[in-house]
């Protein structure tokens, strides 16, 4: 199964948690019982159905603790919950990355910085990853997340919005700009939930079976709700597998060519999945190059410190694509000379195509001094 977030106004942690009960038609008792607090405190936490724009959706209220909470006693509660461990594992790395990113804005050792309302963070973090186990989701869809303008008063003080936590969590994600609302709607834990839950943002071809509905707490023109949808992939024999990923393009007309190796090689080293070359006329009839990258989201930022590290260049162009690839799993193949890597393709007609990889062809082939073109053979790929 599948679910595909449709995020209208925003993202939030509480949201994002009652949404999936909704779906998974899960009573929020179950996931309080799990949790290691007093139970006046659990008594509290209720969910009530009310009216967004004449919609009717479920909203969470959870005791907002003024008190706070060190990192090392919070990921204590995480350990004294009764949640399977790999939930608490996740709900670990949860908390380790939002700790991290707060500390570094605020200019503190992470051992020093507190959570502040952490009931909530706690119940959000162990409950979103738990019910996305229980509904087996195996792949999650998102729209592009949606920022405001504004400002918000917190433990810090007034900060504004998008709160900083929230813009360096959206960082290399889509994002689109609400214009006509001037308060929080999307909250660091609910891009930080959505982050770790390693969406594709894209509308998939799908067969929607069930819809969960959260409601946030203010009011404004767009209805403020959030909505899960569970679904099939529309078709469950495709050969086909999509994702975003970004290319980054750049014209280079001054660099001396024996630089261009070392660059492709720190590319590729930081983990892009393509780096090529193509000779262009450019301005003023100048010879040069366009350098085009393939890259995965996550690694932008690295990719571009080294293009402009390694490269003449004062200036990229980047955008993201969507991408189609054949159905593929990794292989060992055995040979006389050892094993050797290779990937497995399924092509559309359903036939199975074999793909030795070529680093490892080439380390066999300097080891016992055989050519490569008797590597393939012997495979029967030639």
């Amino acid at each position: 199964m599948i679910i595909y977030i449709d995020q209208i106004v925003g993202i939030s942690g509480d949201m994002l948690l009652t949404a999936l009960l909704d779906l998974a038609e899960i009573k929020i008792d179950k996931l309080i019982k799990f949790l290691p607090i007093q139970p006046r405190l659990k008594s509290l936490i209720k969910i009530k159905k009310v009216l967004k724009n004449d919609i009717l959706a479920p909203k969470i209220a959870i005791p907002n603790i003024e008190d706070k909470i060190s990192y090392r006693d919070f990921k204590k509660l995480i350990d004294d919950s009764k949640f399977p461990n790999q939930i608490k594992q996740k709900a670990h790395k949860a908390a380790d990355t939002l700790a991290e990113i707060e500390s570094k804005i605020h200019n503190i050792s992470i051992n020093k910085f507190h959570f502040h309302n952490y009931i909530d963070f706690l119940i959000e973090i162990l409950g979103v990853f738990y019910l996305v186990e229980e509904l087996e989701i195996d792949e999650v869809y998102s729209s592009e997340i949606k920022l405001t303008r504004g400002f918000v008063k917190c433990c810090h003080g007034i900060l504004p919005v998008p709160a900083p936590a929230t813009l360096e969590l959206v960082k290399n994600m889509p994002v689109k700009y609400i214009e006509e609302i001037d308060k929080e709607t999307t909250t660091p834990t609910g891009v930080l939930l959505l982050k770790l839950l390693n969406p594709k943002f894209y509308f998939p071809n799908m067969c929607i079976k069930k819809i969960g509905y959260a409601a946030g707490y203010e009011n404004f023109e767009i209805p403020n709700i959030l909505r899960v949808f569970l679904a099939e992939k529309a078709d469950k024999n495709q050969t086909y597998e999509y994702d975003t990923i970004i290319k980054i393009e750049t014209n280079i007309d001054n660099m001396n060519p024996i630089l261009y190796e070392q660059l492709i090689e720190q590319l590729y080293k930081v983990g892009c999945y393509e780096v090529f070359l193509t000779n262009t006329i450019n301005k003023k009839f100048r010879l040069g190059v366009l350098l085009t990258v393939l890259l995965p989201e996550n690694i932008f930022d690295k990719v571009l410190e080294t293009i402009f590290f390694y490269s003449t260049t004062i200036g990229i162009r980047f955008e993201k694509i969507n991408r189609v690839k054949l159905k593929r799993r990794e292989i060992e193949l055995k040979t006389n000379y050892g094993k050797i890597k290779a990937k497995e393709v399924i092509l559309p007609q359903g036939k199975k195509e074999i793909f030795p990889e070529y680093e490892d062809l080439k380390e066999v082939s300097k080891r016992y001094s055989v050519p490569i073109k008797t590597l393939l053979k012997s495979l029967k790929l030639i």
